[in-house]
């Protein structure tokens, strides 16, 4: 963790983190929530996936094909590049069309691809830890999904009705479902054996949480008509993005320090 301090890119993520959690401060002070800045900060944090996302990419194509971390850097890559341009569009729809909700809309296509692509990554990541996993971390995987499962679609309760699109019944299912998947991951992680894995997996973890978490915030404050740009759920996207950031940026060292891309 002490590289991060000296990293490049680690430093110049934590700039324009402070600078979105400032931005998010002052927006929740507002009572107007639908002025260019509620707006243009799904912009602010969305470059933080983004740079993430090439981030990921650089470093997972320079690691090598060989290499068993290329394979999580560039899916997590890209899954992060995708959720960045969905935002940089969702702004395109606030900014230029006037929606201030896009839903369902071209963003779907870009945020949809995040969740596979990530829980592909994620998936490949915690098989780097197979020497750690027994047979009960596989029956509790199980568990975890339905427990998972439950927690989810209670929360969230997505609303299902006659009068939907296709593409809106396949959202309103699609997302509660990715959340599970990531959701699922993270705990399998944590069961796998906290203070005895990489520190990387950890805050790999802990951006699919809080992914989670905004995902969740998200779905019902929009169903409930209460979300606005910049709400409580952007804040927890904000801090899954830089989560993901760091967690890319401690894969990329220990590649090197751990000799894993042998």
């Amino acid at each position: 963790m002490v590289k991060l301090l000296k990293n490049p890119f680690a430093i110049l993520l934590s700039i324009v983190f402070v600078v979105t959690l400032i931005w998010n401060t002052k927006l929740q002070l507002t009572v107007n929530h639908a002025t260019s800045w509620n707006f243009l900060y799904n912009a602010a944090y969305g470059i933080i996936y983004f740079a993430s996302g090439l981030y990921g990419m650089f470093h997972g194509l320079k690691i090598g094909k060989t290499s068993p971390l290329s394979k999580t850097l560039l899916l997590v890559g890209l899954g992060l590049l995708s959720y960045g341009t969905a935002l940089f569009i969702w702004v395109y729809y606030n900014l230029a069309l006037q929606i201030e909700i896009p839903y369902p809309s071209l963003t779907d296509v870009f945020f949809v691809l995040f969740t596979p692509l990530v829980a592909i990554g994620f998936f490949l990541f915690v098989r780097f830890f197979k020497n750690l996993t027994t047979a009960s971390h596989v029956r509790d995987a199980v568990i975890i999904f339905i427990f998972s499962s439950a927690l989810i679609f209670y929360i969230v309760r997505p609303d299902l009705n006659a009068e939907m699109s296709a593409a809106q019944l396949f959202l309103t299912i699609f997302y509660p479902f990715g959340d599970v998947i990531l959701l699922s991951l993270a705990l399998l992680a944590i069961r796998i054996g906290v203070g005895r894995i990489q520190s990387s997996l950890l805050v790999l973890t802990l951006a699919s949480i809080l992914q989670t978490v905004g995902d969740t915030l998200f779905t019902t404050r929009t169903a409930q008509k209460m979300y606005w740009n910049g709400d409580i759920s952007d804040l927890f996207y904000t801090l899954s993005a830089f989560a993901f950031g760091l967690a890319l940026i401690l894969i990329k060292e220990q590649s090197q320090t751990q000799n894993l891309s042998t």
